[in-house]
């Protein structure tokens, strides 16, 4: 039963016209929220192949996908989140908290050192390529 479920979420994915990061149920459910918090692994991941998916899309609460988990302490959702390779917003404020602090706050110790590695991951890339662009240019 749940793989035809499946299928049909695929079949509605492959519509352009869909928006994926709409919010339902008066704004307080985005589809990959509603997944998160149902903890449904395969959604999830069909979600999160989506080009058109924004992880960071907040419901009328303030919260995404990726502050949830930290907060509820979902360390398997939390990782799939950072390893899907979507442009993540960890500066946002999240009901005044970006997502260091608030899985700092609950207490969720393997989140908050996937969120310390994703983020010096990035900035490391990011001095990389400028160290290399101005050894370029100079």
């Amino acid at each position: 039963m749940l793989s035809g479920r499946i299928q049909q979420l695929k079949n509605i994915l492959q519509k352009p016209d869909i928006n994926i990061n709409y919010t339902f149920q008066r704004g307080e459910q985005t589809p990959l929220l509603l997944a998160c918090q149902l903890e449904n692994s395969k959604v999830i991941d069909l979600l999160l192949e989506e080009e058109r998916l924004d992880v960071n899309q907040c419901n009328i609460n303030g919260d995404n996908p990726l502050s949830w988990v930290c907060e509820k302490g979902k360390t398997k959702i939390a990782k799939k989140i950072l390893e899907s390779g979507k442009p993540i917003s960890t500066s946002m404020l999240f009901k005044g908290l970006t997502l260091l602090e608030i899985a700092q706050q609950e207490n969720q110790k393997s989140i908050f050192e996937m969120l310390l590695d994703f983020i010096t991951n990035g900035y490391f890339l990011i001095f990389f390529f400028f160290f290399h662009f101005f050894k370029i240019i100079f």
